[in-house]
């Protein structure tokens, strides 16, 4: 097992405050030169141990999601991993303690859709015998919010002060002052003020051509999350002032979602269990405030099931995991423990797949 020096943990926590910080900017918190912290990093990357998620915010379009156990056949496995590996709308897929249990995290645009996948294409998979799902209601915790533990209290202030400010680490990092975007910048690109005297038409087509814009930004944006302006410009044959102006909206808005993930075993946390329990629903929300707290909590997700909460945590030890499961049933004394499960292997990770060593495999393209 390839074990994160200390330089490398704490390259992978700063990347995850601000994923798409410059590595002139990234020298000022991780002790070592940008270029061998590019260096560093590009040799991780290339080696599947870190690598970077770029995913649309699943809450913000609105997409239902479940939780799904599937009993595949034993000698069909792995031709069950691999479809569902192919699979967009599966985001996550671990191997359980129960041999021949798989346990996955799907999305879909609609109930109709969920219905579909989990009524007629999931038991038409050769080799699949059951799936049993638990439909999501609400992500309290999700995984892009869990931190490594490797910088100091200072080093993750200015991480998060660079992450607050930075957009466009290319600029950044060649120098000058960040472009500001003038209340009537909007109207600016479009000729705006124009377009609405000469008409309606004219101005809800300047407003397509922008909105068309800003998401062949988003797709070069969910390629490559550390592209710049110039880089998308290129690729998508528009100016680099108004690629970069696209390039703010869109991460500002929150539309894209960018975390910053490594091989757990490598970086000290080698176990993953999850708890479903059954809480009082009045509970739920003050229970997942604490949770929120607990620094080993990767996901806190309410579940339209008996069991109506699922927690998901990483450990550094068995003895870590136990005293975890302890510590969860003493916030709420009210919850019933409903199942306990381990992962024993993950093959992906809010999208992006892993081999059997938790390694990331080359990204696919955007869907």
């Amino acid at each position: 097992m390839l074990l994160l020096d200390e330089i490398d943990l704490q390259l992978v926590h700063l990347l995850q405050i601000a994923p798409r910080v410059s590595w002139r900017d990234a020298a000022t918190i991780v002790p070592r030169s940008a270029t061998a912290l590019a260096a560093r990093w590009a040799k991780l990357a290339d080696d599947g141990v870190v690598w970077l998620s770029a995913t649309r915010d699943l809450a913000r379009e609105r997409r239902l999601g479940a939780l799904v156990d599937i009993d595949v056949d034993l000698g069909r496995r792995e031709a069950v991993i691999s479809r569902l590996l192919a699979d967009p709308r599966v985001v996550g897929l671990n191997e359980g303690a129960v041999v021949g249990r798989l346990h996955v995290t799907l999305f879909a645009d609609a109930e109709g859709e969920l219905a579909a996948v989990l009524l007629d294409e999931l038991p038409q998979l050769p080799g699949v015998v059951q799936a049993r799902a638990r439909p999501l209601v609400r992500v309290h915790v999700e995984g892009g919010s869990w931190r490594l533990d490797a910088l100091d209290a200072a080093q993750r202030r200015d991480a998060a002060a660079l992450a607050g400010v930075l957009r466009e680490p290319q600029h950044a990092e060649v120098g000058g002052a960040q472009p500001t975007e003038s209340r009537g910048a909007q109207h600016t690109e479009g000729g705006g003020a124009q377009h609405a005297e000469v008409g309606g038409g004219r101005q809800a087509s300047a407003g397509a051509e922008r909105e068309s814009l800003r998401d062949r930004v988003l797709e070069q944006l969910l390629a490559d999350p550390r592209a710049s302006a110039e880089e998308i410009a290129r690729a998508i044959g528009a100016p680099a002032a108004t690629v970069r102006r696209h390039l703010r909206a869109v991460l500002s808005s929150g539309a894209v979602r960018i975390r910053c993930e490594s091989v757990l075993d490598g970086a000290g946390w080698p176990l993953e269990r999850s708890w479903l329990l059954r809480v009082p629903a009045r509970r739920i929300p003050s229970l997942a405030n604490e949770l929120a707290r607990e620094r080993e909590v990767r996901l806190c997700a309410e579940l339209h099931d008996r069991a109506n909460l699922a927690v998901t945590a990483v450990h550094r030890t068995r003895a870590a995991a136990a005293a975890f499961e302890a510590r969860l049933l003493e916030l709420e004394p009210s919850a019933e423990l409903v199942e306990v499960l381990t992962h024993l292997r993950t093959r992906k990770r809010m999208g992006r797949e892993l081999d059997a060593r938790g390694h990331a495999l080359a990204a696919r393209a955007p869907e």
